[in-house]
């Protein structure tokens, strides 16, 4: 059994009636040191980091890494975010950790996402898809002058556009 409630863990580990004995593991999450869940790295593990025990870390600093790596995680993925924040706040009340996590919300709204990885990443695959159509537009727009000139043949279209035979051949069926 895990225990996550907000007092310090009080209950027995075991149940005893007159013609049997019940045992059981408890384990508290107050006692668990939060580095071992930070270290899995995943949005669930760090949701559950809020429970443990910062080992005297600075409590704000341990809420803000805790939100911001959840942010960077979640990258796009807003609903996502929202969801794991929702569970962030809920689980923070059993440690009455609510204005810290205010706190965090609030520097997250004036943190720089262009410096996160995940941004750069995002932002270079979207320059190079956007090159990508740019050059098959471009290709295209060669491709349907030269079949307006009627005289060059679909493989030398095909050819000097860089475009595959089939895709010059759709192209003179639309023109």
């Amino acid at each position: 059994m895990i225990y996550i409630g907000k007092e310090r863990l009080t209950m027995p580990d075991c149940f005893s009636a007159p013609a049997f004995t019940y045992r059981y593991s408890l384990l508290d999450m107050h006692t668990v040191d939060c580095s071992i869940l930070l270290a899995q790295d995943t949005p669930d593990a760090l949701v559950l980091a809020i429970l443990c025990d910062f080992r005297g870390r600075p409590v704000q600093e341990m809420v803000n890494h805790i939100v911001l790596r959840l942010r960077e995680l979640m990258g796009d993925d807003e609903s996502g975010f929202r969801n794991y924040f929702e569970m962030l706040e809920t689980l923070a009340e059993n440690r009455d950790l609510q204005p810290n996590i205010k706190e965090a919300e609030q520097m997250l709204t004036q943190v720089d996402v262009t410096k996160f990885a995940s941004y750069s990443w995002g932002m270079r695959d979207g320059i190079e898809k956007g090159i990508r159509e740019g050059e098959l537009k471009k290709a295209q727009e060669v491709a349907r002058g030269l079949l307006q000139l009627g005289v060059i043949a679909e493989a030398d279209i095909a050819r000097i556009s860089g475009l595959p035979l089939e895709e010059v051949q759709r192209l003179r069926i639309q023109h």
